[in-house]
């Protein structure tokens, strides 16, 4: 369609791009990397939110409102690329897929939301629990939790997703080969490494976009190159 070829529905199809995923041992070590730090990426990261947006519902908390916009402001203002890196280097991260689960283990939107779903909760089952006895971590676990798998489930997805299609950190953190995650992996695949059958291979107007779309990130390779000086 149009000068880039694309099209709306495949010509041909064609499984050559499962076949050559399945059969490229080189995949095999990323693609495990992904599952696990998918996995725990995600639990760590319902496990902030949950507990989280559970702290700031409880409006008789001392402080709770500075909490909460404290939360809000690294929403809008970040300290930045080469200050993140400066930390995940002194917190040992860098050239590790640990970094990975830590880095979205704490995202603020996903908490926010948490927080907007539990505060539709009806203040009456807290108060119930209250009177029977229950501490607040058992109504956290024998209330809230069970009453929000709608929201445990979506902002678990997104937790999952955000996880596994993470490939700017593996470019800019990660240089051992051994930790690289799958999307980077299949990137070099299909850009630089392994040729690909000839039914799935791009069109060479394509490739021109897609390295000029990496030429444009020119400030991680500030950040690349100045590894073994920092």
């Amino acid at each position: 369609m149009g000068v880039y070829q694309f099209r709306l529905w495949p010509e041909d199809f064609t499984l050559d791009g499962y076949k050559t995923i399945i059969h490229t041992q080189r995949l095999y070590r990323p693609f495990i990397n992904s599952v696990i730090t998918t996995v725990l990426g995600t639990f760590l990261g319902l496990l902030l939110s949950t507990l989280g947006g559970y702290v700031l519902i409880q409006f008789d908390m001392p402080g709770r409102n500075f909490f909460a916009y404290f939360l809000l402001f690294t929403m809008i203002f970040s300290g930045g690329m080469i200050p993140e890196y400066l930390v995940m280097k002194q917190l040992h991260l860098v050239n590790s897929m640990w970094i990975l689960v830590v880095k979205h283990g704490m995202n603020v939107y996903n908490l926010v939301l948490m927080r907007n779903f539990f505060e539709g909760i009806p203040a009456s089952l807290f108060e119930a629990a209250e009177i029977d006895g229950c501490s607040p971590m058992g109504i956290f676990f024998k209330i809230v939790l069970p009453l929000s798998k709608a929201a445990l489930a979506s902002i678990g997805l997104m937790f999952a997703v955000t996880v596994w299609n993470d490939y700017s950190t593996v470019k800019i953190y990660i240089t051992n080969p051994d930790q690289v995650n799958f999307q980077y992996q299949l990137r070099n695949m299909i850009m630089m490494v392994i040729p690909l059958p000839r039914s799935i291979r791009y069109p060479r107007t394509l490739c021109s976009m897609q390295r000029s779309y990496v030429q444009s990130f020119l400030s991680w390779h500030c950040i690349l190159s100045c590894r073994n000086t920092l």
